[in-house]
């Protein structure tokens, strides 16, 4: 009898052993499980912040891609300045070529100062008057096609003792060679321009220049009114 209740006892033992595995079993599976949804889940959320985090650092430009917008930007806006500026330039030089509409010629030969003026009054202008620094240039463009070294202009010694333009303008542009004008021998009393050393400059000398120069060094420069 004792055997038996042994043996009974055994077997209840192993059967409630055996269900608590079982339970142990499912409850490692069960854990097993949510560990691995809720990992899962929590994974997926960093990587969708990551990705949330990437797309908006793609969204917004860097401080050097502003920068080098920025540099585009002025880039832009200096290249507009200066393309203002050469429009600007470009009507400054028509106005001017509108305000001044003269023309300039050579003559070439000796001639006395008043027989040079008398010449280009004959043929409809008058010995060149310079009023300007840009008046000079355009003249000189002229001038330094020639093969002239000595060119009479159209100013004289006036009563007040200066020189006096014989269109009535204002003499207040000059080009005078240093020492200029002396009157030397008390007769110099006429506008010149001559080459020194390849520069073109002023002085004033007598009506008569041919003790100085030859007929293939001296002419005179007329000015027409267009």
């Amino acid at each position: 009898m004792q055997d038996g209740n042994f043996e009974g006892k055994s077997k209840d033992v192993w059967k409630t052993a055996a269900v608590l595995i079982g339970i142990l079993i499912v409850l490692l599976l069960i854990g097993i499980g949510m560990l691995f949804v809720f990992g899962g889940g929590k994974g997926k959320s960093l990587t969708q912040a990551k990705m949330e985090k990437t797309e908006l650092a793609a969204k917004s430009p860097s401080e050097k891609e502003m920068m080098q917008t920025a540099e585009i930007k002025i880039s832009a806006a200096g290249f507009k300045v200066k393309e203002e500026k050469a429009s600007e330039n470009e009507e400054n030089k028509a106005d001017s070529t509108q305000a001044s509409p003269h023309r300039y010629e050579i003559i070439s030969g000796l001639r006395t100062w008043s027989e040079a003026e008398a010449a280009c009054r004959s043929a409809g202008g008058y010995l060149a008057t310079i009023t300007s620094e840009e008046e000079y240039g355009r003249v000189l463009e002229v001038v330094y096609a020639s093969d002239r070294k000595v060119l009479w202009l159209g100013a004289r010694r006036g009563a007040s003792n200066n020189f006096e333009w014989t269109t009535g303008e204002d003499f207040s542009y000059a080009s005078w060679l240093s020492g200029e004008p002396n009157n030397e021998g008390g007769n110099e009393n006429y506008l010149v321009m001559f080459s020194v050393n390849g520069q073109w400059v002023w002085a004033d000398v007598p009506e008569d220049v041919s003790a100085y120069y030859t007929d293939s060094q001296v002419g005179y420069i007329c000015e027409y009114d267009q």
